[in-house]
């Protein structure tokens, strides 16, 4: 409705990003054959949605980080541990610098508008109502179809559970069902007013539109 296609462009590449990323914790099995080519797939795909999309690059940052910090941590073997950090290291600065690019391409839209009225991110919780009319419609659309992605989310991850569960999967799985229920529980909380508390911690969340990044 938008025609926003540049956020359209970034979450359709964040699949790939969390795949890239689980991979390297050792979540899943490596489809890329190597750990530098996972590396490295990574870090495109990292820099590919900041080139995007600037809310959807911080969005894919706070991601990251989360996926990183719980699914890197707690390894049973001290080598693989350091191993991973290193990767997920690796593939953020790479990405990182990948995306330098993104702060000459800001002289091509107006910046200012961020913060004009109707795209503050405390304009755009869940069915939150403003004077504007227009806004408040496609907020409506926006919320109900949020609504719709938490519900099949949660049933998602409760089939996915007791799948586990029947089929006595090893603690891996377990981990990786934990750290996409946790980005989904993030994604969620985000989406609703009493967030709001982390604005002041992150200034860089005043110029984020939450349903415009995709949450």
């Amino acid at each position: 409705m938008r025609s926003d296609f540049a956020e359209l462009l970034a979450c359709a590449l964040m699949p790939l990003l969390v795949s890239a990323g689980v991979q390297l914790c050792g979540l899943t099995e490596n489809r890329w054959r190597s750990q530098a080519r996972a590396t490295a797939v990574f870090a495109l795909v990292f820099a590919a949605i900041w080139l995007s999309n600037a809310p959807a690059g911080l969005l894919a940052s706070y991601s990251v980080a989360i996926l990183f910090c719980v699914g890197s941590d707690g390894s049973k073997v001290a080598g693989a541990a350091v191993a991973r950090r290193e990767r997920t290291g690796a593939g953020l600065w790479i990405g990182k610098l990948l995306s330098l690019p993104a702060a000459y391409e800001q002289r091509w839209v107006n910046i200012s508008q961020v913060l004009s009225s109707g795209l503050l991110p405390s304009q755009n919780f869940l069915y939150t109502l403003i004077e504007d009319p227009e806004h408040n419609a496609f907020n409506w659309i926006a919320s109900n179809v949020a609504i719709l992605l938490i519900v099949l989310t949660g049933v998602a991850g409760l089939a996915a559970r007791r799948k586990a569960i029947r089929e006595q999967e090893t603690g891996e799985s377990e981990k990786l069902w934990r750290v996409l229920m946790l980005l989904a529980a993030a994604a969620t909380v985000l989406m609703i007013r009493v967030s709001s508390f982390f604005g002041p911690i992150s200034p860089s969340c005043a110029s984020y539109n939450f349903h415009g990044a995709g949450w």
